[in-house]
């Protein structure tokens, strides 16, 4: 009897505490249509589109507080004839950085900085460039030890300081960067991959056709890298195929555990498991970011993030 009473409580307590994972998620809803994402040890920057009631803005929010700061570049911001707006952002902890765009047929690129404590923003960077052209600056994604961006072949990493952390002379245009593991990886248009240590300076390249590598990340581990194939992990020594289906998006890696998007669903998988699990289940079209810390996502106007003891499966695959 008393086993009985005891092993139903038991199975109680694990429903309720995974249908209570859902309500540990934290979110909230932005004030204009989100047009980029990145998270960083759990500062999630978003940036906000231009309407006719507000310029394009960027909150930088800290779900473990719950703070929630907006930053704009300033002066005015009129109507342009082929649109203003947020192309990229990246946070690092207690820093945004982001590239606004505005112009007519020739386009006006700005890279701006601010942190909660220097909110006005400052000009890192200016560049203009034929609407049509690729933009001029890049922006990557951001890790702890920094913030990446390019200016045709030149590198550079701001730190959580704002001083420079890195400077390095790519051989080719830098096509898109990511910072992670002491490290920021670069892709350039001839295709090839590098990753560049930020402590030695130490180079490793990876040789991809042009236009193969859709996305990447680089951790301890290695580059993890997404194509048209799949996603895998390269290092010097070989590639090793990550367990994600033919089409997947690269969300983000960290311990071994892989996060991917694939058509309304956020799943992931370890290395040392032989299945992949449903995380979440998300209202298309949506972006999402995933590291040590959690995992954020955006959908229309709603930004969530779930700590990394909640990134698992959930009785409904919703939440939010």
């Amino acid at each position: 009897m008393w086993t009985r009473v005891a092993l139903a409580a038991a199975l109680g307590l694990v429903v309720a505490g995974s249908a209570g994972a859902t309500a540990l998620d934290r979110g909230f809803t932005a004030a204009a249509p989100v047009t980029a994402l990145d998270e960083t040890a759990a500062d999630v920057a978003t940036a906000l589109a231009w309407t006719p009631r507000g310029c394009e803005a960027v909150v930088l929010w800290q779900p473990d507080t719950f703070a929630r700061r907006t930053f704009r570049a300033p002066g005015p911001c009129p109507r342009t004839s082929t649109g203003r707006g947020i192309a990229a952002v990246a946070a690092v902890p207690g820093r945004v950085v982001w590239l606004a765009y505005a112009g007519g047929n020739s386009r006006d690129w700005t890279l701006w900085t601010a942190t909660p404590t220097a909110r006005r923003a400052r000009r890192l960077r200016f560049a203009t460039a034929d609407v049509d052209a690729p933009a001029p600056i890049v922006l990557g994604n951001g890790g702890e030890q920094g913030i990446p961006y390019a200016v045709g072949t030149h590198v550079f990493v701001v730190g959580p300081n704002g001083k420079r952390a890195l400077s390095w002379h790519a051989p080719a245009r830098v096509v898109a960067l990511a910072q992670g593991a002491n490290s920021v990886g670069a892709l350039l248009a001839t295709g090839s991959l590098f990753v560049v240590g930020l402590l030695d300076g130490r180079q490793t390249s990876y040789d991809y056709p042009p236009g193969a590598v859709r996305a990447f990340r680089i951790a301890s581990i290695g580059a993890v890298v997404e194509t048209r194939a799949g996603i895998e992990i390269r290092t010097p020594v070989g590639l090793t195929p990550l367990r994600a289906p033919a089409g997947a998006r690269l969300v983000g890696f960290a311990d071994g555990q892989l996060v991917y998007a694939v058509r309304n669903e956020l799943r992931s998988s370890f290395r040392s498991r032989s299945r992949d699990v449903l995380l979440r289940r998300v209202r298309v079209p949506f972006t999402a970011e995933f590291d040590r810390r959690g995992m954020a996502w955006v959908s229309g106007r709603r930004v969530c993030w779930a700590v990394r003891v909640n990134v698992a499966p959930l009785p409904l695959g919703t939440s939010c």
